[in-house]
């Protein structure tokens, strides 16, 4: 079993003990780790003083321990899962058995791990805040949260979040590891899916979308798929042949957790992995055609319609930061 351990502390902080454990390289911005037996990236970014962020996503060719020990900082923590399964424990006390769509909330003080085995790619997101600053946020409303962190206790807290806060968080996630996406824009984003939380966390209930919870794993098991098969071509019913449910129910429960329907959600990951190879230097027809396009016209006019610019602007608006970039240095 591959074991990692960390103190609590800002994401820096925080990715500079992870280093000593395992080796990073640096490319464009994200840091990468392959190995026989993990393959990860991380991006950890220090916004200011009070806030920051450790972006990670990682597939396993073992399972995994992932410890977090406690610290005196007082920082308060928002760790958002996406696995399918990863059991959570707090020693001397009960943690949730799954973290799938939800957010472990806690103070710095409170010691936890949680299991990840080799058979799931995993995506985290864990938003490290001063405690001060958080109660800035709260302003003078005498909420519940609020009088948990005036007590300066040890505490933590564990809910499933709303899908459009899971929207939200996958959409940060999405952006912070492409390498092309400035900081500003992930603060305003991490500043918003703070504030989401934090009123979540004063709503008693949720309005349950899904009929059982059986039926996000499978949801979650589809989108697993839809990421690892996507240069491939994926049909509708490729997909509902993945879990126990008709097609409607499929399409309905799938656009509550995802927010668009399976196909379109599928077009816009071929059209962020094209953008991608963009990026990396292919021609806009290997793009295409490496994510299963295979009329161009369509495709530039779907890349467009997604990211406000056609392929051919696109490449150019890169080349030129990057001519900009290196006459700088």
């Amino acid at each position: 079993m591959i074991q990692v351990s960390y103190k609590i502390d800002h994401a820096p902080a925080i990715f500079s003990q992870i280093r000593q454990q395992l080796n990073y390289t640096l490319e464009d911005r994200v840091f990468i780790h392959k190995s026989p037996f993990v393959h990860s990236c991380i991006r950890p970014i220090q916004f200011n003083e009070s806030t920051s962020c450790m972006i990670s996503k990682f597939r396993l060719n073992e399972p995994a321990r992932v410890e977090r020990l406690r610290n005196n900082k007082d920082l308060l923590v928002f760790d958002f899962h996406f696995s399918e399964s990863a059991p959570l424990f707090i020693p001397g006390k009960k943690g949730p058995s799954h973290l799938i769509f939800g957010v472990f909330l806690s103070t710095d003080a409170v010691h936890s791990y949680a299991d990840f085995s080799d058979k799931d790619t995993y995506r985290q997101i864990a938003i490290f805040v001063d405690r001060k600053e958080v109660l800035k946020i709260l302003g003078e409303n005498n909420t519940r949260l609020q009088k948990l962190l005036e007590h300066q206790e040890a505490f933590h807290l564990f809910r499933e979040i709303s899908h459009k806060l899971a929207k939200e968080v996958e959409e940060l996630q999405e952006c912070a590891l492409q390498s092309n996406t400035n900081e500003p824009l992930l603060h305003g984003m991490t500043l918003k899916i703070i504030s989401l939380c934090l009123a979540e966390f004063e709503v008693e209930k949720l309005p349950v979308k899904l009929s059982l919870a059986n039926d996000l794993k499978e949801i979650m098991l589809a989108g697993n798929f839809i990421e690892k098969h996507i240069n491939d071509h994926l049909a509708l019913e490729d997909l509902v042949a993945l879990t126990s449910m008709s097609s409607s129910k499929f399409r309905k429960e799938f656009k509550a957790v995802y927010g668009t329907s399976p196909m379109q959600y599928v077009k816009q990951k071929k059209l962020w992995r094209a953008k991608h190879l963009i990026e990396s230097g292919e021609t806009i027809s290997q793009a295409a055609y490496s994510v299963g396009y295979t009329n161009l016209s369509y495709f530039t006019r779907s890349f467009k319609s997604q990211f406000h610019l056609n392929p051919k602007d696109y490449r150019e608006f890169i080349s030129t930061n990057a001519l900009a970039t290196k006459e700088k240095q």
